[in-house]
């Protein structure tokens, strides 16, 4: 087959929501080549450069020096991110692709780069309850923090972080996503009903791949210590993420897992 017949697989977020372990269980099944580098970090850096940090803007950098040795011009970093791809995955594979959860991020114009670089993609996007999404993203960084032995972050002072709360705005995602890929090429999946044989079921059809078991024994970066959220913080969430409780329940329906919380009973 050749590379522009095969179909690219982006998982595009969110963080916390189970990226890790479908990296994993995708890397793991021999008829889809994914980098052992789960998080490749182009089009965040090159779409929301303002959300990433230096090191992924230096990846960019990494992604443009390899253009120029290409010689394509001004298209050099779009080119040398295609052909990454082109080199490593072997002719017998028809799936390739990769999974970064701040590609939830990079909008319109991101989606519309990725549509106009692969003739055939199929888009996983997964989404948590997102006052717990956010929660969790925030223990991480804070035990991040702590690794480092710099100051112990409460919650509290992580709930305006405008990346974080980003993320948890799955709304703004899926509009964008919707304006650029057609139904068929998009599949939106749940972290709470994530790890069930009826749901890897589901994903290896909208992949159009066999049916293969998945390991549910383990989970991959859990988020660390799982602090109690404080009412007043929990409240103050919901109230900023109901429009996104209501987009979801008026999309999705019944899908929506029961553990979500209800912004309507604020």
């Amino acid at each position: 087959m050749l590379f522009q017949e095969k179909t690219f697989v982006l998982g595009v977020g969110s963080q916390k929501t189970g990226t890790t372990w479908l990296h994993k269980y995708l890397s793991s099944r021999g008829d889809i080549y994914m980098p052992a580098r789960k998080e490749l970090h182009y089009f965040d850096a090159k779409y929301r450069p303002d959300m990433c940090g230096a090191a992924r803007r230096e990846r960019l950098a990494e992604w443009s020096v390899s253009g120029h040795a290409c010689g394509t011009g001004d298209v050099h970093e779009d080119e040398a991110y295609r052909e990454f791809f082109r080199r490593r995955v072997p002719d017998e594979i028809h799936l390739f692709g990769e999974i970064t959860p701040t590609y939830a991020l990079i909008g319109e114009a991101g989606y519309r780069k990725i549509r106009d670089l692969f003739r055939n993609v199929r888009v996983i996007f997964m989404m948590r309850d997102p006052v717990e999404r956010f929660c969790s993203q925030t223990r991480m960084f804070r035990n991040k923090k702590i690794a480092k032995s710099k100051p112990r972050l409460q919650i509290d002072k992580l709930a305006s972080h405008k990346r974080f709360l980003e993320l948890s705005r799955y709304e703004r995602t899926i509009r964008a996503l919707e304006a650029v890929f057609e139904g068929r090429e998009l599949a939106y999946l749940f972290y709470e009903s994530l790890f069930r044989e009826e749901t890897i079921r589901r994903l290896c059809a909208f992949l159009c791949i066999d049916y293969r078991p998945a390991e549910f024994d383990s989970l991959v970066n859990f988020g660390g210590e799982r602090d109690a959220i404080p009412p007043l913080i929990e409240d103050k969430l919901l109230r900023k993420f109901e429009p996104t409780y209501q987009f979801c329940r008026e999309k999705f329906g019944d899908c929506v897992p029961r553990e979500w919380r209800d912004a309507r009973t604020l």
